[in-house]
């Protein structure tokens, strides 16, 4: 999203979804595991996409919460109610404002 109507200065938000099937019945312990990596997979994922398009940005928080505003259909039939999303926020560096900038408008 573009902050301030700003397209040089742009804000990336990935958004990961747990599948309950997945994290099974106490997913406080995948909670805690998580966490205790720092994120790492879901990190690496990021900056990973975000390398490969060429785009150079800086990580700026990451959230998670056991509640989601959507259920999700994780490959079955059914949609389900997420066991946890995490949130990566990324900023993209505003460009500045050269002639070299301007042509990718």
């Amino acid at each position: 999203m573009a902050l301030n109507n700003d397209l040089y200065n742009v804000e990336i938000r990935f958004h990961f979804y747990a599948d309950p099937r997945a994290v099974g019945p106490n997913k406080r312990s995948f909670g805690k595991k998580v966490r205790q990596n720092n994120f790492q997979i879901l990190r690496s994922v990021c900056d990973d996409l975000l390398n490969k398009a060429e785009i150079k940005a800086k990580q700026e928080e990451i959230e998670i919460s056991p509640r989601s505003r959507f259920k999700v259909k994780f490959g079955g039939n059914e949609y389900l109610d997420p066991s946890y999303v995490v949130e990566l926020v990324y900023w993209k560096q505003p460009l500045k404002y050269t002639t070299e900038a301007l042509r990718f408008k």
